[in-house]
């Protein structure tokens, strides 16, 4: 039978963080190149480790919602969860909700700041 000490798990699990937060990073990279070359790369690895520890504070575990979060930090500003009534509101812990549930009302009240904003000018 196969054995795995502690030291090998905690190993397994940072490399398995690292390597999601690289593919984050080529991701953000990717899917919005002009936000990422104006922060440079080493501040898009920053940013990312800095998202996904916030996201986990609210939360949020998948690597789906992980990057969803990362995201919106990455339109709105670092911190825009705190900065933001609409933020704060839609991720505010209760009973009734799964951080699940309090992404995608976040998800959904942003895209209709976006909305409302591209619709002022």
């Amino acid at each position: 039978m196969l054995k795995i000490s502690a030291e090998q798990l905690d190993l397994l699990s940072v490399e398995e963080e690292e390597g999601y937060r690289a593919r984050l990073v080529a991701f953000l990279g990717k899917e919005f190149p002009r936000a990422t070359r104006a922060l440079g790369a080493p501040e898009v690895v920053s940013l990312v480790a800095r998202q996904v520890a916030r996201a986990r504070h609210h939360g949020l575990t998948s690597e789906r919602q992980l990057a969803q979060f990362a995201v919106l930090a990455l339109m709105f500003g670092e911190g825009f969860e705190e900065r933001f009534a609409w933020a704060e509101a839609a991720l505010s812990r209760d009973e009734t909700r799964t951080p699940a549930e309090r992404l995608e009302d976040l998800t959904h009240v942003a895209e209709r700041q976006l909305r409302d904003a591209t619709h002022r000018d």
